[in-house]
């Protein structure tokens, strides 16, 4: 949209397998939303380098716009998420302390880590929801912006859906909370006027790319029969195997991948034993199993190379919430799981986040045996199409951590982020002494 002027990826379809074709013209087979919010700092970031002294479409020009398009779009997104579930759980519990090692352990002990710096729609779309039931959740408690809230949860909530298709289904989830709630037509009235302008650019987007405001890319994706050609888009009945090998396999499984989610199921039940927020505390249960039901039909369950379940992200920020309850009460136990959780998010984030559909088993076959020697940020250039617009040295990985951008190799190049996590430690006990 930027460099051509085009929703059309013509000159770069032969980069990838996730295209949709009509009429003879390429385009990315995604929901468009992730790309609408890239827009402006894409622009802003690529003239930041060519001011800098950065040949355009030279390797480091583009390299660093990337990072800084996904940092200012799903990394912002997700840092502000982490605020959110903080302010939320101090609600719930008036526990300042446990609260933020909640809302820190949802970012780092789990795949979040990766997802929020990889340009992926699901983590945007779960920062989204979220904010959009937030609003909702405080529009009763201020009179006179009440509806302003509402109509930003809408807003909210229809960029969630035009990010990510199945959380379409996800809105209708929060309407039905809007309405348990507030109980009348002019709130929803709001959150409709807030849903609109979303839905409408989505459906010019639409309209201009397949002549039809209500047909997908998925009508037309390149591979269409072998993944979206069954059911609705792909998602066909649900299945209990398949909801088993979204929470326990060792290849997807939610708690294999993160443990850290194994604390909110007592979490639940102590949030319903304080006997607070009654209405909240359904919305949290049902949410994470309608999606995970609804999931559970898709014919891609795997979900290409991919860090754990990653359809399910945008249902574990209220998966992740009751497991303050658990802190409270079981701190210990607590820190070794979150700990436990963290190590193996570490460990996967730091060799290949996006680990190839090849393996069975991740962690046996692929992450232990490279993160111990040191292999990491295993990602060779994927966009040598783009040549010679991206003038990618030949056998340079195009994936590097802060460390390894500064010189160091191996292990070695994780100290920076361990300092980081350090002072972010330190700095928690500081703050919530």
């Amino acid at each position: 949209m930027v460099l051509e002027g085009t929703f059309s990826i013509d000159q770069f379809h032969e980069n990838t397998r996730d295209k949709s074709i009509y009429q003879g013209h390429y385009y990315s087979d995604k929901a468009p939303g992730l790309a609408f919010m890239g827009v402006i700092p894409f622009r802003v970031s690529r003239q930041f380098m060519i001011l800098g002294g950065q040949q355009d479409h030279s390797f480091v020009q583009r390299v660093w716009t990337e990072h800084l398009t996904t940092l200012f779009t799903v990394g912002l997104l997700s840092a502000l998420l982490g605020v959110f579930i903080f302010r939320f759980c101090r609600k719930l519990t008036g526990d300042t302390r446990h609260s933020l090692f909640l809302a820190a352990a949802y970012g780092v002990a789990t795949p979040v880590l990766a997802y929020a710096s990889l340009f992926f729609s699901h983590q945007a779309t779960a920062a989204l929801l979220f904010f959009s039931f937030i609003c909702i959740f405080h529009a009763g408690e201020y009179q006179r912006s009440g509806g302003l809230l509402l109509t930003f949860s809408g807003f909210f909530a229809g960029s969630a859906a035009v990010s990510e298709y199945p959380a379409g289904l996800a809105v209708l989830c929060i309407m039905i909370y809007l309405i348990l709630v507030h109980r009348s037509f002019r709130s929803i009235l709001y959150f409709v006027i807030g849903l609109l302008p979303p839905l409408l650019l989505c459906g010019y987007y639409h309209a201009v790319c397949f002549d039809s405001p209500f047909v997908t890319a998925y009508s037309y994706k390149f591979f269409y029969d072998k993944v979206h050609g069954q059911g609705f888009s792909g998602i066909t009945l649900p299945s209990l195997r398949a909801m088993a090998y979204l929470l326990f396999s060792l290849r997807k499984g939610l708690f294999v991948f993160s443990p850290f989610f194994l604390l909110s199921i007592p979490g639940y039940y102590f949030w319903y034993r304080a006997g607070i927020y009654r209405r909240e505390w359904f919305f949290f249960l049902l949410f994470p199993i309608f999606y995970l039901v609804i999931l559970s039909g898709f014919t891609d369950i795997n979900a290409g190379w991919s860090l754990g379940p990653r359809h399910l992200i945008a249902a574990w920020p209220f998966l992740a919430v009751p497991a303050v309850f658990t802190f409270t009460r079981f701190r210990t136990l607590s820190v070794i799981v979150v700990s436990i959780s963290l190590l193996i998010g570490l460990a996967a984030v730091s060799v290949k986040p996006e680990i190839p559909a090849l393996y069975p088993f991740p962690h046996r076959d692929f992450i232990l045996p490279n993160f111990p020697a040191g292999n990491l940020s295993i990602n060779s250039p994927r966009f040598n199409k783009f040549l010679p617009l991206a003038r990618i040295p030949a056998n340079d990985f195009y994936a590097f951590n802060l460390g390894e951008a500064a010189g160091l190799k191996g292990l070695w190049s994780l100290i920076p982020l361990i300092a980081g996590w350090g002072t972010g430690v330190f700095l928690f006990f500081r703050i919530s002494r």
